[in-house]
């Protein structure tokens, strides 16, 4: 992404496929499968479309051309190309009529306005607290809240903090024992089924390791009581893993919560698959 800042004439295909390349990344560096929801692998690492990384590169560009000493050429040749589009030059491309289209697109066209009637910019730190408020966390919002509008079941709650990397990762980086690799299949090693959910197999239906799910059991009642229980018993199977699931990664200050249910949910998943 180097030099991106100059970028004026991407047409959409260029910006695709460098965002397929952005989605990859994020994918494979978080070892997750590429069939995973991409808003689902930004929002736990706290990455930004890379659309956004460039508007924002453009943006802290611009604001380093309006606070630079005026001693230097570029500075008169700003200037230049500035006033030669107001000249009613209006380019359609260009670096100017980009400057005005991502000012424009973020409502901050009024701080170039002023700089032309004062010379007044707010300052290198200012600017970039503008830019990320206005178009780094919006955009990330904007991704948390349309996947976890697509979350039936609530399932995200403990998972996705808008504007924060998932407090899941703190929690696998104190405790590396933790970071088992959860390969995706739909064939269970244990009883040999092949299946539509591993995971709802693995908590509810498979026979081989009803001890360890036991042990899982116990450890629900003795945390929920025997009321709550008795409705989570009621529940379906799919019900019931979105449960065990929000109980396990419930977790506060990068520590699990129920600890206990967790290293039990951990232990009954943790099973070779293929």
């Amino acid at each position: 992404m180097y030099g991106c800042e100059l970028w004026n004439n991407c047409a959409a295909s260029d910006v695709a496929r460098l965002d397929s390349a952005h989605r990859f990344c994020i994918k494979h560096m978080q070892s997750l499968h590429k069939s995973i929801s991409t808003d689902y692998c930004m929002c736990v690492s706290n990455a930004s479309p890379i659309e956004t990384y460039m508007d924002c590169s453009k943006l802290k560009f611009i604001g380093q051309l309006c606070i630079l000493s005026p001693k230097y050429l570029v500075k008169d040749v700003f200037h230049n190309r500035l006033l030669r589009y107001m000249n009613l030059e209006n380019q359609r491309v260009g670096f100017m009529a980009d400057v005005y289209r991502l000012l424009g697109k973020y409502g901050l066209l009024q701080f170039l306005n002023e700089y032309i009637e004062t010379g007044l910019f707010p300052t290198k730190f200012t600017w970039k607290m503008i830019i990320d408020t206005t178009v780094n966390l919006q955009a990330k919002l904007d991704v948390a809240q349309r996947h976890l509008r697509s979350d039936q079941y609530n399932l995200l709650e403990n998972v996705i903090k808008p504007d924060n990397g998932s407090p899941l990762w703190d929690i696998a980086r104190a405790n590396p024992n933790l970071l088992t690799a959860c390969p995706f299949s739909q064939k269970c090693s244990l009883c040999n089924l092949i299946l539509d959910n591993i995971t709802v197999h693995l908590m509810c239906f498979c026979t081989t390791n009803d001890a360890q799910r036991n042990r899982l059991w116990e450890r629900v009642f003795n945390r929920i009581g025997i009321f709550r229980f008795t409705e989570f018993m009621s529940m379906s199977a799919l019900g019931q893993t979105v449960s065990l699931l929000k109980l396990s990664s419930e977790n506060e200050n990068g520590r699990f919560s129920n600890f206990s249910i967790t290293m039990a949910a951990v232990q009954l998943l943790k099973v070779k698959v293929y």
